[in-house]
């Protein structure tokens, strides 16, 4: 998982670049797929990894993504597009400072999934769904976001995770960063969902302390949740939502581990620049 490698300040030739330095000796990947894109591109990728695993039930899918956002040309494409925390934007004939854009990070995050049962015991939890959709609505429109695409991912799931576990969301993990288009998808989107939750639910925002993970948020935020289902496993599942500036929007939903048959199960490392997220 790759930032987009038409962005501003990314290397010519990335993705070959990267693709053949994960070509190890050490490790002989059967397949190797390379994708590019924002925020929920982890969440499509982790959807890839499950398919894989259904057509190959003993083998182990391991989803690997990174992001570097703090380059200059990184942060002046930002700024150009208003996303920048501080960023100057014209409003009626003057220049305003952009009080709610992100702050950008970097970091990286690796998920390994398997549905062997001999993997259960050394498993952080267990991811029971993940979804993707399209959202019409980014944030070059001009009309607000009422969070039907995040919608869709996440009751699509919540379903999934249903048919293997009844227990309701008591966690919700968001890669809101600051900005008010962000803000408003969140809340249509949690008041949608709200009959999934429990009363007492909780929501994290790991991007207040990482920074904006772009790329990198979707599986460092899957990685966080997995760890804390390991750390302090809970009756309740922890739902994480993912928002793209363009179209896609993913949702993933994770349960504390246990042996189950053809289940992916999560070992997640968390890079430095996420552990304190």
């Amino acid at each position: 998982m790759l930032p987009d490698a038409a962005r501003p300040g990314m290397p010519p030739g990335l993705v070959e670049q990267v693709g053949a330095a994960v070509q190890h000796e050490l490790w002989p990947w059967q397949h190797i797929h390379l994708v590019c894109g924002g925020h929920a591109a982890g969440i499509a990728a982790l959807v890839a990894a499950r398919q894989a695993l259904h057509a190959q039930p003993d083998a182990l899918a391991v989803v690997l993504a990174v992001e570097a956002g703090l380059g200059h040309e990184a942060l002046h494409w930002l700024d150009l597009q208003g996303l920048l925390h501080g960023a100057s934007t014209p409003l009626h004939g003057q220049l305003r400072r952009n009080a709610y854009g992100r702050v950008p990070g970097e970091g990286a995050a690796a998920i390994a999934l398997g549905a062997s049962v001999q993997l259960a015991p050394a498993s952080w939890a267990r991811l029971l769904g993940c979804a993707t959709a399209l959202e019409p609505v980014t944030h070059t429109s001009p009309r607000p976001c009422t969070g039907l695409g995040l919608t869709q991912a996440a009751r699509q799931a919540i379903e999934q995770a249903r048919t293997h576990s009844p227990a309701p969301v008591g966690q919700l993990i968001a890669d809101l960063n600051g900005e008010p288009y962000r803000a408003d998808q969140f809340g249509f989107a949690a008041l949608r969902l709200g009959r999934a939750f429990t009363p007492d639910w909780q929501r994290s925002v790991p991007a207040l302390a990482s920074g904006d993970l772009h790329s990198a948020s979707a599986l460092a935020h899957v990685a966080l949740a997995a760890y804390g289902q390991w750390r302090r496993p809970q009756g309740t599942h922890i739902l994480v939502l993912a928002s793209s500036d363009d179209t896609l929007r993913g949702a993933a939903v994770l349960g504390a581990s246990q042996p189950t048959r053809n289940l992916p199960e999560i070992r997640a490392w968390r890079s430095p620049s996420t552990s304190t997220a």
